[in-house]
């Protein structure tokens, strides 16, 4: 039996979701560029960050000239799509300043969204490469473009950063992770519930439980599970 956290076979994000993610991110990483480069006036590598989002753009063009918008992906070609996206937001990290950049707390969006819609082992993976790219970061990278004369900052501080990242990061995959397969174990219980043959008192007590949204948790759903189960098994027994 497969785990709840790997979610239902053949039942994969669609590719439009991660497509607007990726377009929200897109977006957002421009305006912080032409912020910094127009406005506050820092000396950041202007054209080589815009070629890294431009390039993040380009491949959602593409993706969504050449395939099917509403098609869902398997876990692993979803689990590539967010690699790509958290290897484009390392390198632009390193254009400008690796993990001193506050942006640096964006390294939580692909582990959470690969929590909440992929399998527990494309959350692991995702999460190596997060760690992992924390940790280069965290030693390689352009200075922060910092207004002259420009900020030293000490090394304990620099590596409190990392730490804080990743453990940041790792929370928020165990917790999301978790929160999921609750849900996804209620899921199926109530679908289980409300397929099963029954008539009288009892489904229409079941019917009233699931139509109440306030009673769709996981716990109320186990407990009727049970007791409909030991009623089974009474009835047969007798």
């Amino acid at each position: 039996m497969e785990p709840p956290s790997a979610g239902p076979p053949g039942r994969g994000p669609r590719l439009s979701t991660l497509v607007l993610i990726r377009w929200v991110a897109i977006a957002g990483q421009l305006a912080a560029i032409l912020l910094l480069h127009f406005i506050m006036e820092c000396g950041c590598r202007f054209f080589y960050a815009v070629g890294a989002v431009a390039a993040s753009a380009l491949s959602n063009v593409i993706i969504t000239t050449t395939q099917p918008f509403s098609r869902r992906l398997t876990d692993g070609q979803a689990a590539l799509f967010l690699s790509y996206d958290t290897l484009q937001l390392a390198v632009l990290l390193y254009l400008t300043g690796g993990l001193q950049n506050p942006f640096a707390l964006l390294f939580l969006a692909p582990v959470t969204v690969s929590a909440t819609i992929l399998s527990l082992r494309s959350t692991i993976l995702i999460l190596i490469l997060v760690l992992a790219s924390a940790a280069v970061l965290a030693v390689f990278h352009f200075p922060l473009p910092w207004p002259e004369p420009g900020i030293d900052l000490p090394q304990l501080y620099l590596f409190g950063l990392w730490v804080g990242v990743s453990m940041g990061v790792f929370f928020v995959a165990v917790y999301v992770s978790r929160i999921t397969a609750e849900a996804r174990r209620c899921q199926e219980i109530l679908g289980a519930m409300s397929r099963r043959p029954g008539s009288g008192t009892g489904a229409k007590a079941d019917q009233r439980g699931l139509a109440d949204p306030s009673r769709r948790t996981p716990g109320y759903a186990h407990r009727h599970f049970d007791r409909d189960r030991k009623h089974r098994q009474r009835s047969g027994g007798g």
